[in-house]
């Protein structure tokens, strides 16, 4: 199964989706797509139409939140909604998480949000790393931009690693969860250019098999990722996924 996830980068707003936008989903290819920071609303009723033309016929969107960032996914086969529910921190952490099942693989979109307090940030990451351990015997993908990066510091001690998401994520890869470092050098950039991270990731169950992963940042002529200058898609790179199934 192909799984692709991409911030879209509206920011809370039902911003315009960019023209190269369909162009750029037709050749990632995805069997599902997930979409955060993405903002639902009377707008999106044309490129719901022409995404249902290529074959991405069902979706579920996260429940909508006045002023929050939402999760889109849609795939080709039928998707049921999940039992996972989001964390109670805030309206931000409830809005940027949904939870559905395709094709026997459960798939959990979601954007970790920026917290105004650590301890915000670290009820968030307590209530999702219990929530993921829990799923362990599941064939289960938590996908999206989190917000994190397990790579700057490789520790699972919390007297050692200031970013909770980081630590959460290599508890987890030490229990054996499946968390690749993605192919290329970063999935978001800033305005200017100058600053890099990489914050989109996978968590799949280690009930699943063969996980590999890639950040796309262009594809042909479409940049999907870069500057303002850029005409980019958006800032953040899609997040392509491949799972045995």
């Amino acid at each position: 199964m192909r799984i692709v996830s991409w911030n879209l980068a509206h920011q809370t707003h039902e911003r315009p989706i960019h023209r190269n936008f369909l162009e750029a989903v037709k050749l990632l290819s995805p069997d599902v797509l997930v979409l955060n920071e993405y903002v639902h609303g009377g707008s999106r009723t044309e490129i719901m139409a022409r995404l249902h033309e290529i074959g991405l016929k069902e979706f579920n969107v996260s429940k909508h939140i006045s002023g929050q960032n939402q999760v889109l996914i849609l795939s080709r086969s039928a998707q049921s909604a999940g039992d996972l529910t989001a964390p109670e921190t805030t309206d931000a952490a409830k809005a940027n998480f949904l939870h559905v099942s395709v094709s026997g693989i459960e798939v959990v979109g979601m954007r970790a949000p920026m917290f105004k307090t650590s301890e915000l940030r670290a009820i968030y990451w307590n209530y999702m790393e219990k929530l993921i351990r829990d799923t362990r015997e599941r064939r289960i993908v938590f996908i999206g931009d989190m917000n994190c990066d397990p790579k700057r510091s490789q520790k699972c001690d919390p007297e050692q690693i200031k970013n909770p998401g980081d630590r959460v994520l290599n508890c987890l890869k030490i229990r054996s969860w499946h968390i690749p470092s993605p192919g290329g050098d970063w999935s978001f950039i800033s305005k200017d250019g100058k600053t890099t991270a990489r914050i989109d990731h996978v968590i799949a169950s280690p009930a699943l098999t063969n996980v590999t992963t890639n950040y796309i940042r262009r594809i042909n002529d479409v940049v999907l990722a870069g500057r303002t200058s850029d005409n980019a898609i958006s800032d953040h790179a899609a997040l392509v996924v491949e799972v045995g199934v």
